[in-house]
């Protein structure tokens, strides 16, 4: 599915990343974890559109994106959240989703455009009622989103970036601010997306949540990939320990 080769961002003399290769396969959860400054939100707005890479490919379902616009790699399949929600705070709940979805459609992104405008408009509902539902919001779906609490604004940011029908979607840490209850409450919603075919790459430094729930884990440092494997390799990585998970006890 992702294809990244080599990858590396300079920003003037700070090489945010260096010489980066990692491929996602289409399936499952993948994390990307490292201390601050190793480059993982970097790694994010470079698949996302919001930078460049100074050099490097990346190829998305045998696409290079790597010039790619951020709306075209939206139109591609690849949807974000970031770390700062970026919701609408004066609308509802459901013209959050809406919105999402007239900019898909403005893309040429949804089959229902091609809908008498009675049709298209139940499609849309339809599909806003299904990812509310999905993320355990369509009861609140007339209130303004401003006046959810921070899970449930985290949970309509994510079903808004779904309103693009990504096919891989980037977390970049959705706990963060979150506690125990609400972490659990929103994973259990992102696995309903998983079931459903999405693929999630997630950067979060809670290591726990990491560890339990991601099939796969890249690691960077310093910019560099330094390891990759499963929960369970990662943990016990040398070089992992040492650099995010802390030293090893004598």
């Amino acid at each position: 599915m992702l294809e990244i080769r080599d990858v590396t961002m300079q920003f003037g003399g700070v090489r945010a990343l260096d010489g980066v290769s990692l491929s996602i396969d289409g399936t499952g959860v993948y994390g990307l974890i490292g201390p601050n400054g190793a480059g993982k939100t970097t790694l994010l707005n470079i698949l996302s559109g919001a930078y460049r890479a100074t050099s490097g490919a990346i190829r998305f379902l045998g696409r290079d994106i790597t010039r790619a616009r951020a709306h075209r790699i939206a139109q591609a399949g690849i949807g974000r959240t970031y770390q700062n929600i970026r919701l609408f705070a004066s609308n509802t709940v459901l013209e959050n989703v809406t919105v999402a979805q007239n900019s898909l459609a403005a893309m040429g992104g949804l089959q229902s455009v091609f809908l008498p405008a009675s049709a298209r408009e139940r499609a849309l509902k339809e599909e806003a009622r299904r990812l509310l539902d999905l993320m355990g919001l369509w009861g609140k779906r007339d209130y303004l989103s401003g006046a959810l609490s921070y899970g449930e604004q985290r949970r309509l940011e994510i079903a808004r970036a779904c309103a693009l029908r990504p096919r891989l979607l980037l977390l970049d840490e959705p706990a963060a601010g979150m506690n125990s209850t609400e972490t659990d409450a929103l994973w259990g919603r992102v696995e309903d997306l998983r079931r459903d075919g999405l693929c999630v790459l997630l950067v979060e430094h809670d290591m726990n949540l990491v560890m339990r729930r991601c099939d796969y884990v890249f690691v960077l440092n310093f910019g560099e990939l330094i390891a990759a494997g499963s929960p369970a390799e990662i943990q016990g990585d040398k070089a992992v320990i040492e650099a995010y998970l802390g030293e090893e006890d004598d």
